[in-house]
Parts: structure tokens; sequence; C-alpha cells
């Protein structure tokens, strides 16, 4: 095989694009591929999925510390299991488990939608406003509906994150953190 030159590259990234939606988030990846978080919408679609996944990946660990089987066969459980195993076994509440579901709500949005997305979008509003009855970890939880909805689902995702995996704040390494991990 013979390596592809940039002029190459740049070809086929050029017909792709003009073969994708010209709105959709794949194509401004591809016009913008070596820096696709520049603008906004890029940003909160970044912190979305990365916060969310931050907790979803920490709830799985606080399952598997207490000795709770996360994996169906050789799948872990989806985000949504999880957090219906976590509430039957006990390791959160009801109102901590409506709180984990909208976390996953707002990252299902940013992961699904093929149009650009970004904390201002109605729907995604909506969903973070409610983030009211969370787990106040300090007094700047409690003052968290008057922030922007970028930093209200950061917020909540980094209370959810330390309660769920407390050994965040040592030497030892978070889940998913590890490198080829």
């Amino acid at each position: 095989m013979t390596e592809a030159t940039s002029d190459d590259l740049n070809t086929r990234l050029a017909t792709l694009t003009n073969r994708v939606p010209p709105r959709s988030e794949l194509a401004r990846l591809l016009k913008n591929l070596d820096d696709p978080a520049s603008d906004e919408a890029s940003k909160d679609r970044y912190v979305a999925l990365v916060a969310g996944n931050a907790v979803e990946s920490a709830l799985a660990h606080a399952l598997e510390a207490k000795g709770i089987e996360v994996r169906s066969g050789k799948r872990r459980l989806p985000f949504s299991g999880l957090i219906k195993l976590a509430e039957r076994r006990g390791l959160v509440s009801r109102a901590e488990a409506v709180e984990l579901g909208r976390i996953r709500q707002v990252r299902n949005l940013f992961a699904h939608a093929l149009e650009p997305i970004s904390f201002s979008n109605p729907e995604v509003e909506e969903v973070t406003r409610l983030f009211w009855d969370h787990p106040i970890t300090d007094w700047e939880s409690y003052f968290l509906p008057v922030f922007p909805a970028r930093q209200r689902f950061t917020i909540i995702c980094g209370s959810f994150f330390n309660a769920l995996f407390p050994e965040s704040g040592s030497k030892k390494e978070p889940p998913g953190t590890r490198e080829g991990g």
C-alpha cells in the first residue's frame, strides 16, 4: 500500500463533505478536522459527552466496587440500566436516579443529534433547568440554578462523579482515564 498524500486526503475530505448534509455535525467536522471544537456548539457537545460519560463510568465503577455485576454477557449495561440497577440496589436514592436520568438525557441529546446542538437549545435548557433537587455537596452547588446551562450540567456531573467515585481526589485514576483503556 502506498501512503496517501495531503492532496489525496484533502480531495477525499472535500468529496465526503459535499456528500453529507451541509448543516450536519459531520460536515462541520470534515471541514475543520484539525480543530473540530472551535465554536460554541462543538464545545458544548464536547462538554456534554465527556461529562456525561464520566458520570456513567463512575456509576459503573461504584456498582462494581460494591460487588454488583454491571455486565450482561460481554457488554456493560447501558447508562439507563446502570441507573436502574444503582437505584434498585440502594446505591442511589430515587431523587438521585432522576438526576442521573437527566444527565443521561442531556448526554444523549448531544450524542444523537445530527445537526449542531448547544446548551442554548430549548430542549437541553429545559432539562438542565430541572437540575434543582441534586446532591448538594458544597454551598456553590446550592446556587446551581443561576448558572448558565453548560455550567449547571458540568457542576451536577462533577458532583455526581465525586459522590460516586470519591477516590477521584486521590492519586488513583478515575474510571476510563487510563491511556489505551
